[in-house]
């Protein structure tokens, strides 16, 4: 990522919290450091905690990506990924194969081939973002 940004001509900094108590801190600093803009990296304690890591986002008053489609239903401005539900599906599908006397090793591997982006109209308001209608029309899924 931070490769990538140099290139693209900007900086990335990185924010870390190893236990819910530090979410609001790490992201409290976002401030003080003038960043522009935040991308939510996903994991287990980002997930468990969405609530936690959307409010402490939103109180940065800062555009923010998230990883997973329920952090936009939870009040983030922005989610890019691929749909966990079906991915879960996908894997009770190939555990149902292994169970029926498949070899694990002879099935494929599968990457995700739909990509969702919801958009949270009422966060981008609150944030006074103005949402290009190039990106709502491209949107998978509106929240109002």
């Amino acid at each position: 990522m931070r490769e990538l940004s140099g290139k693209m001509g900007f900086e990335a900094v990185s924010l870390i919290a190893d236990r819910p108590e530090e979410i609001r801190s790490a992201l409290g600093t976002a401030q003080s450091q003038r960043l522009e803009a935040i991308m939510v990296g996903g994991g287990p304690l980002n997930n468990q905690h969405r609530e936690i890591v959307v409010e402490a986002v939103a109180r940065t008053r800062l555009p923010a990506v998230f990883p997973e489609l329920p952090f936009a239903e939870a009040g983030g401005l922005v989610a890019y990924a691929s749909d966990l539900r079906a991915g879960f599906i996908r894997l009770a599908e190939y555990a149902h194969r292994v169970l029926q006397g498949a070899k694990p090793a002879d099935l494929p591997v599968e990457q995700a081939t739909t990509i969702e982006l919801i958009l949270n109209l009422k966060t981008a308001k609150a944030l006074g973002i103005a949402i290009p209608q190039t990106i709502l029309l491209r949107a998978t899924r509106v929240i109002e």
